[in-house]
Formats: structure tokens, sequence, C-alpha cells
């Protein structure tokens, strides 16, 4: 990338990937507060990525979805695409999209790192589950000290989808 190091492209990566995701929230909650709906807000982020990933999904192969398989494709779709998101843009109208900034990133690591040790079958090491502690810590205080001081009726709903 741009003649960078190996090392250096992965710092802007993750930059860059930090700056979208995080950024995706605030982005949300200022589109509702200007009148989209949620299902508007999905529907102008699935169009402009359709728009510049079709190039590279038919080039991969649109029968085989992209070597993934349909079956894994919709599952996809199904589990982790448009309801998700419209799911989760239905709760930043209850609850603050900062917090939903610190639990929907949070909960993905925690249950990845869950997940993934049971699917493996191995004993997470010691500063691995220390870690995930502090992790579920965090979440906890960050949801129980948001719906305590939050005005809206359906707040706690909201919290309950950031997870």
């Amino acid at each position: 990338m741009f003649g960078l190091s190996p090392r250096a492209t992965a710092l802007a990566a993750m930059a860059m990937a930090v700056l979208i995701y995080g950024g995706q929230f605030g982005f949300v909650r200022q589109g509702l507060a200007a009148g989209l709906t949620p299902a508007d807000i999905a529907a102008l982020r699935y169009v402009a990525a359709g728009v510049i990933m079709a190039p590279i999904f038919f080039r991969l192969g649109w029968r085989t979805c992209a070597g993934l398989g349909w079956n894994r494709g919709l599952a996809l779709v199904a589990t982790g695409g448009l309801p998700l998101i419209i799911v989760s843009n239905v709760a930043m109208q209850w609850a603050p999209a900062a917090h939903a900034a610190a639990l929907q990133p949070g909960t993905v690591a925690l249950s990845g790192t869950l997940i993934g040790y049971i699917a493996a079958r191995e004993a997470s090491p010691g500063r691995v589950a220390s870690g995930s502690a502090i992790t579920l810590i965090g979440l906890l205080l960050v949801a129980l000290a948001g719906a305590a001081g939050e005005a809206h009726p359906l707040a706690p709903l909201g919290y309950a989808i950031f997870v």
C-alpha cells in the first residue's frame, strides 16, 4: 500500500477499519435524527457497498457466490447482513450510539473468543480468560450505566439488541 512497510500497511488498514466501523454509529445516529428510517440507512449502506463490490463478486464467480456457496452466502446475509443492520439501527433510536459503539464490537470480540475456544475444545490461556473477564465487566458497566440514566422507555431493549 503506497510503498509502506507491511507493519505500516497493517496499522493504516487497522486505523481505517476502526474509523469506518466506529464512525458508522455516529452517522447512523445523525441519519436517524435527520429523519431517515433504519431501513433507509441500511439501504444506503448496502447499495453503495453493492455497487463497489459487484465487479469483484462477478469476477470471483457469481454462480458459486464468489466461491463461498450460495447456502453459506445466504446464511451470512440472513444472520450478519441486512437484518442485523436494521435491528441495530432501530436500537439506536432508543439507546445512545456511543454505547452501541462500545457494546457491539466488545460483544463480538468476547463471543468470538469464547466460540473459538469452545469450537477448538481448548482451555483459554490465563491472559485470554482475564482479558475476556475485563471486557465483560466493561460491557456490563457500559450497559448498566447507560440503562440507569437513559430516558427512553425502550433503552433497555436497545442495550439488549446491541449485545
